[in-house]
């Protein structure tokens, strides 16, 4: 296996919109107007706190089966992890103690979105874009689809993990939380590989690259927009 990249610093630009992702707010659905300076105070707070980094490796195809990962005809495999730090989590930490728990919780959404967009930023690094307008390619997750999330620490060995300063907990789960380890199918030209069989064959629901055909208007509150930062952890790549 190639030696990993160096570990590279990751700029990212955060938009309203990346927030609204996270915050579970339908495409054409606008947040009530009291929610507008919270949301811009976390996104400009986020900016101020997010420290993105990442790093690469390039691998066999054939190292596939070591990280449990299924085999797909392609001609590299790539891995990948980033994090935006710790400094976010204790800030929506500080937050929540407080009983700021709307601002926490939009705060906690960017820290997502952020991690989201250095990981995008990554898949544009290795394909060789200068940016990334949103992914390059379907990013697989330990923890998704058919990859478990037993295979962290076999993927995080293959990484400069130590040097992002990530560990993982003795359930596999990243620290910090706001971090994404992810494996990329390359084609003979280095561009990436979109998903194998489609949405429609994939159990996954909530996920950036499923299809959505339709949506539905789902009223938001203060109350139930999600469950309280902290209490949510999502293998692979953490909201």
């Amino acid at each position: 296996m190639i030696p990993p990249s160096p570990v590279l610093s990751l700029q990212l630009e955060l938009a309203r919109e990346d927030l609204m992702e996270f915050l579970d707010y339908p495409p054409g659905h606008s947040p009530p107007r009291r929610m507008e300076p919270l949301m811009a105070q976390a996104l400009a707070t986020a900016s101020r706190l997010v420290a993105a980094r990442g790093a690469f490796v390039h691998a066999a195809p054939e190292k596939a089966g070591q990280l449990l990962l299924p085999p797909r005809e392609a001609s590299h495999l790539v891995l990948g992890l980033v994090t935006i730090g710790a400094a976010l989590e204790q800030a929506v930490t500080s937050l929540t103690r407080e009983g700021m728990m709307t601002a926490a919780l939009m705060l906690d959404a960017a820290g997502s979105a952020a991690a989201e967009r250095a990981a995008d930023q990554l898949g544009a690094v290795i394909v060789g874009q200068e940016r990334a307008p949103g992914p390059v390619a379907c990013r697989l997750s330990p923890g998704y689809g058919d990859w478990p999330i037993s295979a962290q620490p076999s993927l995080l060995a293959s990484l400069p993990a130590t040097s992002l300063g990530v560990s993982l907990t003795p359930g596999h789960m990243m620290l910090p939380r706001k971090s994404i380890s992810f494996a990329m199918w390359l084609d003979s030209d280095g561009a990436g590989l979109p998903a194998r069989r489609g949405c429609k064959y994939c159990s996954l629901l909530h996920c950036r690259y499923r299809e959505r055909r339709t949506h539905e208007a789902v009223e938001h509150s203060e109350s139930n927009t999600r469950q309280p930062p902290g209490n949510s952890a999502s293998p692979g790549a953490t909201p």
